[in-house]
């Protein structure tokens, strides 16, 4: 096989050669070059691609592993920010070991819904992100929703050698990700129970302690993200995780990650989520409508994927095209016979 086309058949070659070619009209639809266009975009897609590694870990769970209570646990974690960070810089400490715990047991609830009431997981995560949504309007009452603390928000807000600080929270969190996915025994073991559950059972894997695992993390993170994203906007509201419901899903499809599980990829997923906040900003500088971004995201994913699939169905098609008239031809000889 050709180097080219070793590198076409990395999950992330596809939403990196769109990111390309959005950048590139976006730059000229501006008229320019502005690096500072690319250090925005970093900066909304950060908070985008910690929820979609977050998701990842229960896609490649598979058996439909997607967790739908990421905004509930955001939502909580971010007005839990709004009342525990103080005057102090050093209070952003509890609060995120607070965060991270709350997320840990939303994490822990939701697996063992999965795993010993056999619920499905789009079912039970929804229940679950339901039941939080009552702690968060019950965390909220006070109607406190800024941050006190104006010395964190600058600096989540900020950068560093022209990068957004947020964004080094994704570097640091995929490659602690991607450690975890391809350096541990939990990562093979998660890999190989998205494959095949039986077959994982079978190998002696603990399939599920590695699904409640996977949970945990997805709940670790989103806590985290919360709390960060509230820093960032200066506050919370009831709504601040809405947006990442289905968008945590896309950064992860778009990453080339399979939606059926068994597969991750930290790259892509980054990717993804970089790719359809750039695909907001296309649509705004094209000075089109703002209701365009749910169309323009759904052309953009299902094109990315026919192009990510397109070799692999290339090379099935002749495959399966023999296999019918193979079998047209068995059908119509049995049929002749007396």
């Amino acid at each position: 096989m050709t180097g080219h086309r070793t590198v076409m058949r990395q999950p992330w070659f596809w939403p990196a050669l769109a990111n390309f070619l959005l950048l590139a009209l976006v730059m000229a639809l501006v008229g320019e070059f502005k690096f500072s266009i690319v250090t925005a975009n970093l900066a909304a897609a950060s908070f985008l691609a910690m929820v979609g590694l977050a998701q990842m870990f229960p896609v490649a769970s598979g058996e439909g592993g997607i967790d739908l209570s990421i905004p509930a646990v955001m939502n909580f974690c971010a007005f839990l920010a709004v009342r525990m960070i103080g005057a102090d810089v050093w209070s952003i400490v509890p609060v995120l070991a607070a965060a991270i715990a709350f997320g840990l047991a939303v994490g822990l609830v939701n697996g063992l819904i999965i795993v010993r009431l056999r619920v499905p997981p789009i079912i039970g995560t929804l229940a679950t992100g339901f039941v939080v949504l009552t702690l968060v309007q019950i965390i909220s009452a006070d109607g406190m929703t800024r941050i006190a603390n104006r010395t964190l928000v600058d600096f989540v807000r900020g950068a560093f050698l022209g990068i957004p600080t947020p964004f080094f929270a994704v570097i640091g969190i995929g490659a602690a990700a991607a450690v975890t996915l391809h350096r541990t025994v939990f990562g093979r073991a998660l890999l190989a129970v998205g494959q095949s559950r039986r077959a994982a059972a079978l190998a002696g894997i603990s399939v599920n302690r590695t699904v409640v695992t996977a949970y945990l993390i997805c709940g670790a993170l989103a806590a985290f993200t919360g709390v960060a994203l509230a820093i960032s906007v200066g506050g919370a509201d009831l709504q601040l995780g809405n947006p990442f419901l289905l968008t945590s899903v896309g950064a992860v499809v778009l990453g080339g990650n399979r939606i059926s599980g068994g597969s991750a990829s930290v790259p892509g997923t980054v990717l993804g989520a970089i790719l359809l906040t750039l695909l907001v900003l296309a649509v705004t500088v094209a000075g089109l409508p703002i209701e365009m971004k749910h169309i323009a995201s759904g052309l953009t994913i299902t094109l990315v994927l026919i192009a990510a699939h397109a070799p692999e169905a290339g090379q099935r098609a002749p495959r399966a095209l023999g296999a019918v008239v193979r079998r047209w031809f068995t059908a119509a000889k049995k049929g002749s016979q007396p």
